[in-house]
């Protein structure tokens, strides 16, 4: 379970939805949930309780490899760090 608060910072051009999430890592909705709960992937946009669930696509790439010094850096705020540029690359995405 996680115990500490973790963030993330990406882009939301490169961010998406719970559904999309789920898809995209072919896993389901119940488990994006359970991976934002205990492994602090993904974050709730501002609104409320009914806030959704959103997810960055590097992260989700490279919690999905198992690189967890690229999701280090990403949740230290070293977007730019070299050792996500593989994740962004992976879906296109330019600095």
């Amino acid at each position: 379970m996680m115990t500490e608060a973790r963030k993330t910072i990406a882009p939301m051009s490169e961010c998406i939805g719970l559904k999309a999430a789920a898809e995209y890592a072919q896993v389901d909705e119940r488990t994006m949930r359970r991976w934002h709960k205990n492994h602090g992937l993904g974050f709730k946009r501002i609104g409320g309780p009914n806030a959704r669930l959103m997810f960055s696509i590097t992260e989700l790439n490279a919690y999905l490899a198992g690189d967890g010094e690229a999701l280090m850096h990403l949740r230290n705020g070293d977007y730019e760090h070299e050792a996500l540029a593989v994740y962004r690359r992976i879906t296109g995405i330019v600095l």
